[in-house]
């Protein structure tokens, strides 16, 4: 199954944070380039965080998670040495696939952690399933396309480590989906989705295909 690696870049001191994107793509994507072909990733999306124009947001797409595991001391080698650093990196499959796909293409699209306060449960994927029917019944609601899945390694939360689930949604606008928050679907559901969850970290990005 398709495995997505998920990560930011925030930009160190030094860096032109007048245009991240720019700034950090254009000389670590030098490095990257040559790699691509040897490693072969399904595909790469890049993009700057709208709540944190100094972050970049990446993800990364393999047909399995070896061909990450293979790239991981040569990517950590061109971050350092491009003036950025990896922060928060986790592997999750997100399924549906081809809503992922279309998701990362939409005009914006929601990047959404969901830290567990305890162990995950087997079903709160059928919430989320739940939530993405629901939300597609919801007529005009700006929703394009969604997925979702729970990371395969545990991330500090709170000073701690758990299990965190991660979801993708591609919007028509930001204001697309703050409007879907004031709906009934919204407030049925995301007590559903909130109700074994701790915390909540939230970005938009429009992001760029890179391969």
């Amino acid at each position: 199954m398709p495995i997505t690696a998920m990560f930011s870049y925030p930009l160190v001191a030094g860096s032109d944070v007048s245009d991240p994107c720019r700034a950090a793509e254009g000389e670590m994507m030098k490095d990257l380039d040559t790699k691509f072909e040897k490693y072969s990733p399904r595909h790469v999306y890049f993009g700057r965080q709208n709540e944190r124009p100094d972050m970049l947001e990446a993800l990364i797409t393999y047909e399995s998670a070896n061909n990450d595991k293979d790239w991981s001391s040569e990517r950590k080698e061109s971050v350092e040495k491009n003036n950025t650093e990896a922060d928060a990196r986790c592997h999750v499959e997100l399924n549906p696939y081809d809503d992922l796909e279309q998701g990362l293409n939409c005009p914006v699209t929601e990047v959404a952690t969901f830290y567990f306060s305890g162990e995950p449960l087997a079903e709160y994927l059928n919430v989320f399933s739940e939530f993405r029917a629901a939300a597609a019944d919801e007529k005009g609601c700006g929703l394009l396309a969604s997925a979702g899945g729970i990371a395969e390694e545990e991330m500090e939360f709170n000073g701690s480590k758990g299990k965190a689930a991660v979801f993708v949604a591609g919007w028509r606008s930001v204001e697309a989906h703050k409007d879907f928050q004031n709906t009934n679907t919204f407030k049925e559901h995301m007590p559903k989705m909130m109700h074994w969850i701790g915390k909540v970290d939230v970005c938009h990005v429009s992001f760029r295909r890179r391969v």
